[in-house]
């Protein structure tokens, strides 16, 4: 007997959100835990030099991305830990409360596996996005670069589910909540926009390259395998533009 397959339906996802989006809150979790752990580094190690409260806002430097400490002390792990460094408690809540709300919902729609590999390489893309584009020796840290890797996550979609007027309307609003960022990024200083753009578009590329469980007849298998080419290719660009101007 042939069972029909349940048509997709982003608002029974929604409507539906389970308590075992797991994932979601152990980044949460792992956020916090590293950002009181840098914080306390943070203020034995630089307290006598900036006074307690500069050196409490200044702890994501133990994590942060910064070209010199990369390529000429070969601190390479900073790719990989600047997405969990921040700089103060707002910047840490902010994060974290984005992670929360639209982190389950990806979290749904792609799998436990799908969703950290989509956290975690758009974090590495948006830090070396940030080294290869930013001011030279600027310090990057915070999560955001992941969390606009979830937005891009998300708006792909729209690619391959545009007869589902619920992924239709989401895809919209995210979008126009990344240009109020990027804007905002524009208008404030100290902000990585090269590290959110990289990360946003990080996010696209693996979303398209992981497709969503149970719907990848929907993806075309080239356009997945070039996606994730093409991720690798922006993380190699950037590391290369960051490598020329650290070197002079």
């Amino acid at each position: 007997m042939k069972i029909a397959k349940r048509p997709f339906n982003l608002k029974y996802f929604l409507n539906n959100l389970k308590d075992d989006t797991y994932v979601t809150y152990i980044f949460i979790a792992i956020n916090v835990i590293v950002f009181l752990v840098a914080a306390v580094l943070g203020v034995a190690g630089l307290a006598n030099t900036y006074g307690a409260a500069p050196a409490f806002e200044m702890s994501g430097v133990h994590l942060a991305v910064q070209s010199e400490l990369v390529f000429q002390a070969g601190q390479w792990w900073r790719l990989f830990t600047a997405m969990f460094g921040h700089f103060g408690l707002v910047h840490i809540a902010l994060n974290c409360v984005t992670i929360y709300f639209f982190g389950r919902q990806i979290e749904n729609l792609y799998g436990h596996a799908r969703f950290t590999i989509i956290y975690l390489v758009s974090g590495i893309v948006g830090n070396a996005a940030a080294l290869g584009f930013s001011a030279p020796g600027t310090w990057s840290a915070g999560a955001s670069t992941s969390v606009f890797g979830l937005f891009g996550a998300m708006i792909v979609l729209y690619r391959y589910f545009r007869d589902n007027p619920q992924i239709r309307q989401m895809s919209r609003q995210l979008m126009s909540l990344v240009i109020m960022n990027i804007v905002i990024d524009l208008m404030i200083p100290g902000i990585s926009l090269a590290g959110h753009i990289g990360g946003f578009i990080g996010g696209i590329l693996v979303g398209a390259a992981l497709a969503i469980k149970g719907h990848e007849h929907r993806y075309n298998v080239h356009e997945r395998i070039l996606a994730g080419i093409f991720t690798v290719f922006v993380i190699a660009v950037s590391l290369y533009v960051a490598y020329r101007r650290s070197v002079g």
